[in-house]
């Protein structure tokens, strides 16, 4: 993936890519200074990713790291790490593709209460207040840009300035071996795949990769080690056996979601309602997130044949119908939402559908955010169905 492919030679690329060096900097720092590093990190396959690439670009350091399932940072999690952070200069918390969002705020107000360094690499929609108390604070966002830049994409090329030494001169260079390159790129593709972006053509290893991560990553049996996950894309055997017990979940889900799905045309988009709660009874993977995706995408193949099937049929220069997907997973206390481009440019947005419902709903919402694309929105126990009605009106 080289630089223009990547889009990174406009205004906003050159600016996040300052960020970028920003950020490397800090880490070259933190490597020289032996600092105390701590790094929380969406427990996903971009997060893993990320997380992955971080460490690499800190070697010799032994990092703290944990895995986090929500996309914020919560307060109980922060009273951990305070505790496990060094108070005083030396110390640094590095937050990986989650914990951005408003709710997260008054948790890392209390990380730097101990006076480390707090560095945030994420592409989700952010919190004003949540860029500003972070000494480096890296996001695509932040300069226009869309959020097709993963984490782990981001964390790569951060790792790869760290170890070649562009941009910080002041600090020790480690020359960055062809090897170690290579397992940087692997790893941002991984991420690429896992998140599904538009950045760069989604390879089929990567693909397999980002869900071997994501089943191991669910299931209690295996560690939540950054250092299990770099020998599990190594190990050909532990990596095809649990490949194939994740594909035969996810067949399992696409099938029972034909009962538990309502499908709705309006505004020349197909509309799919999942009933999330009862897809989801008694299976631990994939997460009721994943799970929708993996829905999602039986449900774009199904529509995109239904227009194929259409076409043979239609008139030159008519229209067909189907092509657009917006699939909206529901529960008691969740909605959550997937759109395929298609639908986004005929105006649809998750992101601002859920900002619009957080305004006039203002008791009985937990989290919520997201983007066009993917968003969702948790709420306390039965308002969801409130949430619902409001998003029937705001479509």
């Amino acid at each position: 993936m080289n630089e223009g492919a990547e889009g990174l030679e406009g205004v906003g690329g050159r600016e996040l890519l300052k960020d970028m060096e920003t950020a490397a900097q800090a880490l070259c720092k933190a490597r020289k200074d032996g600092a105390s590093v701590l790094i929380r990190y969406h427990n996903d396959a971009d997060g893993i990713c990320s997380a992955l690439c971080i460490c690499e670009a800190l070697e010799p350091l032994q990092c703290i790291s944990f895995p986090s399932d929500s996309a914020t940072y919560q307060m109980e999690d922060a009273h951990i790490d305070v505790n496990l952070l060094s108070r005083g200069k030396n110390s640094l918390a590095i937050m990986l593709d989650f914990g951005v969002n408003e709710e997260s705020l008054e948790a890392l107000k209390e990380i730097k209460k101990t006076g480390a360094k707090l560095i945030i690499i994420d592409h989700h929609p952010y919190c004003e207040k949540v860029k500003e108390i972070a000494d480096v604070f890296v996001s695509p966002l932040s300069h226009s840009l869309e959020s097709k830049y993963a984490a782990g994409f981001l964390c790569a090329k951060i790792a790869k300035i760290a170890g070649v030494g562009e941009g910080v001169e002041k600090y020790p260079k480690i020359a960055l071996a062809d090897e170690k390159e290579r397992l940087l790129e692997n790893y941002a593709r991984i991420a690429l795949a896992g998140d599904r972006s538009s950045l760069a053509p989604i390879e089929e290893d990567a693909k397999k990769a980002a869900l071997v991560l994501e089943y191991a990553a669910t299931y209690e049996k295996f560690p939540k080690k950054l250092e299990f996950y770099k020998k599990l894309l190594e190990e050909g055997e532990l990596f095809s056996s649990i490949y194939a017990s994740a594909r035969e979940k996810f067949e399992e889900i696409v099938e029972a979601a034909k009962n538990c799905t309502r499908r709705v045309e309006r505004k020349e988009m197909a509309f799919h309602y999942v009933n999330m709660d009862k897809l989801m009874k008694m299976r631990h993977f994939p997460s009721k997130a994943r799970a929708l995706t993996q829905v999602f995408d039986a449900l774009c193949e199904e529509e995109g044949m239904v227009q194929r099937g259409k076409k043979n049929e239609a008139a030159a220069g008519e229209r067909e119908k189907g092509n657009a997907v917006v699939v909206i997973g529901f529960g008691e206390s969740l909605v959550t939402f997937r759109a395929n481009q298609e639908a986004i440019k005929k105006g649809f947005d998750a992101g601002k559908i859920i900002e619009r419902i957080k305004e006039e709903i203002k008791t009985g919402i937990n989290l919520g955010g997201g983007h066009a694309a993917a968003a969702s929105i948790r709420t306390k126990k039965g308002f969801a169905k409130i949430v619902l009605l409001e998003v029937e009106k705001a479509l």
